[in-house]
């Protein structure tokens, strides 16, 4: 889901500038797990048909919240490109990073390298670990069957025919080494999007907002400020 949204059930750590961990991104927690079990199923259907039905943005604005700016990692990412097309007249500015708008046939040999999570590494297994080893390998292989399911559709769309409705200002962040998003998808992000929008590339891989807190966090806060 987006990113910066809501402290979770377990609670995280108030975080500074000098933190390790990106200050924008949201804490691990069963509660946010069961969240991603429950996405799995929208992912055999429609981001859009989601979006629609659930009406997230109306959660937030019975929070109190006017205008607001979107920051959206992965597939949180997708999730606020829609939310930005949908409800323009709401978001005030997005970021981005790690995202695609559509699967190709690239993308599916890329998720099925990584569908056996036997295979990686201890480091990148542990942290989802927590949630038990075997309810995380069937989610993750739950998440890769979903997301391939798109690669059928016109164009492998996700969210290709709602680009054009992005009129906020938009900071698109990719990593440089993302071995899960090719760089064909922000550039795509980019030229596709009715703000010009800005992109900007950054040492690390998919997950640079924690590999690269600093860097990320001073320049996602110079965006939403200027």
């Amino acid at each position: 889901p987006v990113e910066n949204v809501e402290k979770q059930q377990r609670k995280v750590p108030e975080q500074s500038h000098s933190s390790p961990v990106s200050r924008f991104s949201v804490g691990s927690g069963r509660v946010a797990f069961k969240i991603v079990q429950t996405c799995i199923k929208f992912l055999n259907s429609n981001f859009s048909d989601f979006m629609c039905e659930s009406k997230p943005m109306f959660g937030v604005q019975t929070l109190g919240f006017g205008n607001f700016s979107l920051l959206g990692w992965s597939d949180g990412g997708i999730t606020a490109l829609i939310a930005a097309a949908t409800n323009p007249e709401l978001i005030k500015k997005m970021v981005v990073w790690g995202s695609n708008a559509f699967v190709s046939e690239e993308d599916l040999k890329l998720y099925n390298m990584v569908r056996d999570v036997s295979r990686w590494s201890a480091r990148m297994r542990q942290p989802m670990e927590v949630y038990g080893s075997q309810v995380f390998a069937q989610t993750w292989e739950a998440w890769v069957d979903g997301i391939t399911q798109f690669a059928k559709r016109p164009g492998g769309s996700i969210c290709r025919e709602q680009l054009p409705f992005i009129s906020c200002p938009t900071l698109i962040v990719h990593g440089e080494k993302d071995p899960m998003v090719p760089s064909f998808h922000p550039q795509y992000l980019l030229k596709h999007s009715k703000d010009p929008g800005k992109r900007r590339p950054l040492k690390g891989k998919h997950n640079l907002h924690l590999r690269y807190a600093d860097e990320f966090n001073k320049l996602v806060e110079n965006f939403l400020e200027e």
